[in-house]
């Protein structure tokens, strides 16, 4: 297999917010299913494409992937797009409802971290996943670093700001 993708799949579960069993989600925590199937990706040299777009993977979903991204030989893309990687998410406050960004990096930081380690450029989707200028940091820490990254998409990611452009333009430029 060269390809695999599962976008829109829920290989860790998923958590109703409100504990009713209805939208709005979470990310789940159920990786009984999610650490053999990365597992399966370390042995793979054929693997070239990883899609798991909109699956409600959070943070603690990526250092097993992480890990299998580090003994692939043949990576090539990896979609993350529309997982709250970095732990965002919308919290009551004052009656309402607010987003609060990038409230746990470690995850996305384990990812960056086996970015350095690849031999051959990697495209990496992470266009929706609720990213500000502290999630993106880390990434371009890593491309500053060496990270093999052919392309990057960001999009719908809304509050990177002036401030995050910079820090990646930055890095693209060194």
């Amino acid at each position: 297999v060269a390809r695999l993708k599962l976008s829109g799949n829920f290989p860790c579960g998923r958590i109703s917010r409100d504990n009713d069993g209805q939208a709005p989600w979470l990310p789940g925590k159920d990786f009984s299913a999610w650490i053999p199937l990365c597992e399966s990706f370390e042995k793979s040299q054929a693997l070239t494409e990883i899609d798991v777009s909109e699956c409600y993977l959070g943070p603690e979903a990526l250092p097993p992937l992480a890990k299998a991204i580090k003994f692939m030989g043949a990576v090539a893309r990896l979609s993350l797009s529309g997982n709250m990687i970095t732990g965002s998410e919308q919290v009551s406050e004052r009656r309402r409802r607010v987003w609060k960004y990038d409230l746990d990096l470690s995850g996305l930081i384990s990812l960056c971290d086996a970015l350095l380690t690849l031999k051959n450029p990697i495209e990496l989707d992470l266009s929706n996943c609720g990213l500000s200028v502290n999630g993106v940091n880390p990434v371009a820490k890593a491309i500053s670093a060496g990270a093999a990254v052919a392309s990057m998409t960001l999009d719908d990611n809304k509050t990177i700001g002036a401030t995050g452009a910079d820090s990646l333009m930055e890095s693209i430029c060194t």
